[in-house]
């Protein structure tokens, strides 16, 4: 079964989080104390330690965020969901808003081997604790520009509430330029579903950051998502 929908212009507020900036490295020559002694290194080696180190830093925050290449892959994610936050609202609207893997009430999430729509894992969503407001979750903004297509593969269990998804636009400063909630339905099923969003971004975009919301889950509800893709559309 596939879902098709387009947005609509109701504004939707999420919070944003932030990547710090690698250091950078000087070229000036060093004294580095060894064996009570201080010796001299060569700008030029210098300068190899600190890209060596650099390239090093540049490499573990690419693998940490998801938002290189469009698309989530679950088989090589850490456990740990690096970049992924979720926030939890109760009946009265107040918020706690924390990264995914530091919540383990009323939700705790997880990478499952069972089931998965492809691959050999898809992430879980255990509601412990019944949550009678907003459950809102997503992972680090993934790279789009222009007119593209969301697509994504979820089941879930114990529900009695459809979700949706809202999407916040950024641009390459990291400044989120818009945020709204779509027409798109997460529908109730133990079977994988495929639901699909397709629309134009607007031209100075070029992260688009996707956000679960379900609502009323009780205890024991459970969420699986599969294969997560943000691709351009041909124009």
């Amino acid at each position: 079964m596939k879902y098709l929908f387009h947005p609509d212009s109701v504004d939707f507020q999420v919070h944003q989080s932030s990547a710090q900036n690698a250091p950078s490295c000087g070229g000036r020559a060093l004294q580095i104390p060894r064996t009570g002694r201080a010796f001299p290194w060569r700008a030029k080696h210098f300068r190899k330690v600190c890209g060596v180190l650099v390239l090093g830093l540049l490499g573990q925050f690419m693998s940490a965020s998801s938002a290189q290449d469009g698309a989530i892959d679950f088989e090589s994610l850490s456990p740990e969901f690096p970049g992924w936050t979720a926030i939890a609202a109760n009946s009265e609207g107040a918020q706690e808003h924390r990264a995914v893997s530091k919540w383990d009430t009323p939700v705790h999430f997880s990478l499952d081997a069972e089931k998965p729509h492809s691959g050999s894992s898809s992430m879980k969503c255990d509601v412990v604790e019944e949550l009678p407001g907003t459950l809102i979750f997503g992972p680090p903004a993934l790279a789009a520009k222009g007119e593209v297509e969301l697509r994504f593969f979820v089941r879930s269990e114990g529900l009695h509430t459809d979700g949706t998804i809202s999407l916040e636009e950024y641009d390459d400063g990291k400044k989120r330029l818009s945020g709204y909630r779509t027409k798109v339905k997460i529908p109730l099923s133990d079977e994988w579903q495929e639901v699909i969003w397709s629309g134009r971004l607007k031209p100075e975009t070029t992260g688009l950051r996707v956000r679960f919301v379900f609502a009323g889950i009780p205890s024991g509800g459970k969420i699986w998502l599969d294969d997560l893709a943000v691709k351009a559309v041909a124009e």
